[in-house]
């Protein structure tokens, strides 16, 4: 197991998200972060031990067409 740590810039490229992702992803307490002053950092394990995610759409949230 990896411990080093990790920005959440460095995570989020990690995992293919973005940094705002990450941050919701700390925040709910899916993936665990030590906060140092007002920076956080995650472990390369932590990012490695999360399932994959899908892309797009959140499932049950439909687009609404743009008007034109």
């Amino acid at each position: 197991m990896s411990d080093a740590l990790l920005t959440t810039a460095q995570a989020a490229e990690r995992l293919g998200l973005s940094r705002r992702q990450v941050q919701n992803l700390i925040k709910d307490g899916t993936l665990p972060a030590e906060k140092f002053g007002d920076v956080y950092q995650v472990r390369a394990a932590d990012c490695d031990a999360l399932p994959p995610r899908q892309r797009g759409w959140p499932s049950g949230r439909k687009r609404t067409a743009q008007p034109e």
